[in-house]
C-alpha cells in the first residue's frame, strides 16, 4: 500500500514539476528583458496607468487610489483595517502602493525613476506563506506579465518587440 501512495505522490510531484518547466522558459525572458527596462515617460505620468493595470486584474486598492484607477471609495475604516497602502512618494521620487489581500494575495507597484521622463516599474506579488501565516511573512516574487500589460498600454512597439521573442 506505502508503493502505491509512494508512486501516486511521485506521479503528482512530476507532473507539477513539468507544468512549471513550461512556464520558466516565458518568465525567464521576461525577466532578462524586464529587469532593466525602463519605461518611457515620467513616473508620475504614468502611475495612474499603472494603477488600473492592478485595479483591471481585481486587485483592491488602497486609499484615493481606488477612486484614481476608477474602483469605488471605501469607507474610512475599510481603508484604516486594509494590509496595503496609496501611493507614495519617497526619497528621490520612488512611488509605490500596496493593494490590500485577495485570496492571501497582494501586489506591491513601485515606480523608480530613471531621468526625468524615464521610469523603472516593477509590479511584486506578495502571497502569503502558509506556513507563516499567523506572523504574516510572505513568498514575494515579481510579475513581469503585469509589467508587459502595462508596457503595451505606455508603449505598445516595446511592448509587441518584447512579446513577439517570447517562448510560447
Amino acid at each position: 500500500m506505502a508503493t502505491r501512495i509512494e508512486f501516486v505522490l511521485l506521479t503528482v510531484a512530476a507532473l507539477g514539476f513539468a507544468g512549471c518547466a513550461t512556464l520558466a522558459p516565458r518568465r525567464t525572458y521576461l525577466a532578462s528583458q524586464l529587469d532593466s527596462f525602463s519605461f518611457p515617460a515620467s513616473c508620475e505620468s504614468l502611475w495612474t496607468e499603472a494603477l488600473k493595470v492592478l485595479a483591471e486584474h481585481d486587485c483592491e486598492l488602497v486609499g484615493a487610489d481606488r477612486t484614481r484607477a476608477g474602483q469605488e471609495e471605501r469607507s474610512a475604516m475599510g481603508n484604516f483595517i486594509a494590509f496595503g497602502h496609496a501611493s507614495t512618494t519617497g526619497y528621490q521620487g520612488v512611488i509605490e502602493a500596496e493593494t490590500d489581500y485577495v485570496h492571501q494575495i497582494r501586489y506591491r507597484a513601485r515606480g523608480v525613476p530613471d531621468g526625468a521622463d524615464r521610469c523603472f516599474v516593477t509590479y511584486t506579488e506578495m502571497r502569503k506563506a502558509n506556513e507563516a501565516m499567523q506572523v504574516g511573512l510572505t513568498d514575494d516574487a515579481r510579475d513581469y506579465e503585469l509589467e508587459l500589460v502595462l508596457l503595451s498600454r505606455v508603449s505598445p512597439k516595446d511592448a509587441a518587440r518584447i512579446e513577439g521573442g517570447a517562448p510560447k
